[in-house]
Formats: structure tokens, sequence, C-alpha cells
């Protein structure tokens, strides 16, 4: 008869080894037996009663999308964005109630995204031969780290 420890079992029902403890804890699931040492060994029917336990269980709720809160709390802010890739600093100040004043990125790729999503906001592409006195008044400037190992864009 095969035995199994916590993680293998928790590995057969792809639950990870903690929630499983967390089930024979809470009595979710009955106990198992143990060995000499107090470890849980769980036979193949322990699995497939776990098995069931987690099939009976209703999928966990989707994380509503995000509250778009600039028409109701508007700011009146402005935000400026250097090295903007493709917008993620906008998208998330925009949900906060604030304006995209100006953006400055470097890479055509990036640039036709926010050309998409933003085409009334004034756009520079190179910071080397930006002048300070083409940047809108804004109350935030942000700035992005150098993605490109990082960043799926182009894949």
């Amino acid at each position: 008869m095969r035995r199994y420890s916590q993680r293998e079992a928790a590995a057969a029902v792809c639950v990870a080894y903690g929630t499983l403890g967390r089930w024979l804890r809470e009595g979710k699931v009955s106990e198992v037996a143990r060995d000499r040492n107090g470890y849980r060994v769980f036979t193949q029917d322990d699995v497939d009663r776990i098995a069931a336990y987690k099939s009976s269980l209703k999928p966990a709720p989707r994380r509503a999308k995000p509250i778009k809160r600039a028409q109701d709390a508007p700011t009146g802010y402005k935000v400026a964005s250097f090295f903007s890739g493709i917008g993620g600093f906008e998208v998330g100040f925009e949900d906060a109630g604030f304006e995209v004043a100006f953006q400055c990125e470097v890479e055509p790729f990036c640039r036709k995204i926010l050309e998409r999503h933003w085409p009334k906001v004034p756009r520079w592409d190179d910071i080397a031969t930006l002048d300070h006195a083409t940047i809108p008044i804004s109350d935030v400037w942000v700035g992005g780290f150098p993605c490109q190992d990082l960043s799926l864009a182009r894949m």
C-alpha cells in the first residue's frame, strides 16, 4: 500500500503544502494517521478524499476591475511621465484621478502604443534633447526605470 507524506499528498491533489495543513487543522478534511515520529501519513484513500473535498469548493471570485476614479473624484492634478515605456505609470495615475500632461519615450514601438492610448498628450522622443521649457506644468513627475530585459511588450 502506497503511503504519502503531506508534501506528496498536497502535490497529488494540486494544493499548497500549507493549504493542506490548514484544511487538516481546521477540520475541513478529517485527520489522517501519523507515524511514530508524529508526521502525517496519507493513504491513497486519504488523497482521494482530499481531492473530492477540493473539487467541491467553489472557485475563488475573480478580482473586480480597478475602479476608474478619475470621473468620480477628479483631483485636477497633472502628471508628466519620463521614460514612459508603454504607459504603466500613466494608467495608475489616471485611475487615481490625475491627467497625463506629458510623455517622453525614445523607443518607437512604445511611442506607437502611447500614441494609441493618449493621442492628445504632448510627447517627446529623446530626453537628451528635451528642453525643460517644453514640459507642461505638472504636479507630479514620474519616470520608469529601463525594463527592456523584463518587458513582455514585444514578445
